[in-house]
């Protein structure tokens, strides 16, 4: 756990594709100066040709370094959240929450898997997917599968002063304006000084309800209730306390 925090309070993690191009980086300036050092020049042309050469590297360095930089500017920044999903003591799945920010959007992931036998085998899937845009909620995306059937598979989109929802089957117009803070949001900020989140699955705000330091309670509209732990403003714990099963996501390295 310490070095999960550690990693969060250090910085987040580069896009993929910036670091891999960080790793390239330093291999063509070291075979640029390579094929400088065994070139032979001789004579006055020779020199003035080594200048050349010289300045041409010099330029392809600089431009390098440029197009490092606007990439790792385009791609922003990348964080990655595990959680052990827990039952009664055992493992029963896993919860991944990512986020990647530019400088003007924000993309939140939920993918988790939750299988137990009860009798039978119990398979739930689900995926989710908020993108916010200078700090507006802009869509949305739920998934939720358990065995084989499908329970929800909807899409939420901004229209100016409320939102769409589409459906399998249906659609439905939320008015609420302007949605900043949704259930994603939960795991990667500390809601200090929020009363409100919005509940893509419920379709509707959901008061926050601060019980201890860090500890926020959450009741929904079916009449279960959930508890969110946090450490260094990021969730460390959830709990599920349903009327018929208490599951706990635990924030894991």
């Amino acid at each position: 756990m310490k070095g999960v925090l550690a990693k969060i309070a250090l910085g987040c993690e580069l896009n993929y594709s910036s670091l891999k191009f960080t790793t390239m980086l330093p291999l063509l300036i070291y075979f640029c100066l390579k094929k400088i050092s065994r070139a032979k020049f001789t004579g006055l042309a020779g020199i003035l040709k080594k200048l050349i050469v010289k300045h041409t590297v010099i330029s392809i360095i600089t431009l390098l370094i440029i197009m490092l930089l606007v990439t790792c500017l385009s791609f922003g920044q990348y964080l990655q959240l595990n959680y052990k999903v827990m039952y009664k003591g055992e493992e029963i799945g896993r919860l991944k929450m990512e986020k990647i920010d530019s400088v003007n959007t924000s993309l939140l992931k939920l993918n988790s898997e939750i299988k137990k036998r009860i009798i039978i085998l119990f398979s739930v899937i689900e995926k989710e997917e908020a993108l916010f845009e200078n700090g507006v909620l802009l869509s949305s995306f739920l998934y939720r599968r358990v065995n084989e059937n499908v329970k929800a598979n909807q899409r939420t989109s901004y229209a100016g002063n409320y939102y769409f929802v589409r459906k399998e089957k249906s659609s439905k117009d939320v008015m609420i304006d302007g949605i900043r803070y949704n259930q994603l949001s939960l795991y990667f900020s500390e809601p200090e000084n929020i009363k409100q989140f919005y509940s893509d699955n419920y379709l509707c705000l959901i008061n926050i309800e601060k019980i201890n330091n860090h500890v926020y309670k959450i009741k929904l509209p079916d009449n279960n209730t959930n508890y969110y732990q946090y450490s260094e403003g990021v969730c460390t714990k959830v709990i599920l306390d349903h009327k018929l099963f208490k599951i706990e996501f635990v924030l894991s390295q």
